[in-house]
């Protein structure tokens, strides 16, 4: 596939290079799958990092979080509080991902881990991963 750039000049000189018009169509991505993010955790980090789970799946391209007029396609889950464990000066959390269909069928586990202060990087974690799965 060949695509073709335009360029756009803005304000201070800068060159930002843009798809053709016609590429942009070429290059879309598919339909984006519904998701909906569950947490089976009450603790403070849990709910921190169900927060910060749920925007990664929102901010990604490939995935919506469902609203409830809508059946969600993809059911992330963590059936447990994250694990947390003092690692020197670090806390490092680790989580499992379950993911399932919109009839409950189980599609996927992960386990993400990362350290407190960067629990977006376990969020992107799960997000790669549900990337990788095409049963739901």
């Amino acid at each position: 596939m060949q695509t073709r750039l335009v360029a756009l000049v803005v304000a201070l000189g800068s060159v930002i290079a843009l798809p053709a018009s016609n590429a942009v169509a070429e290059t879309r991505s598919p339909a984006t799958v519904l998701v909906e993010v569950r947490s089976g955790g009450d603790d403070g980090l849990t709910n921190q990092f169900t927060e910060i789970l749920t925007a990664a799946f929102q901010k990604s391209a490939a995935f919506r979080i469902s609203r409830s007029r809508n059946a969600p396609k993809l059911i992330v889950s963590m059936p447990t509080s994250v694990w947390h464990s003092g690692l020197g000066n670090e806390i490092e959390v680790k989580a499992i991902v379950n993911f399932a269909s919109s009839s409950s069928e189980p599609v996927g586990t992960t386990i993400v881990t990362c350290f407190e202060g960067t629990l977006d990087v376990c969020a992107n974690q799960a997000v790669d991963y549900a990337k990788t799965l095409h049963a739901y």
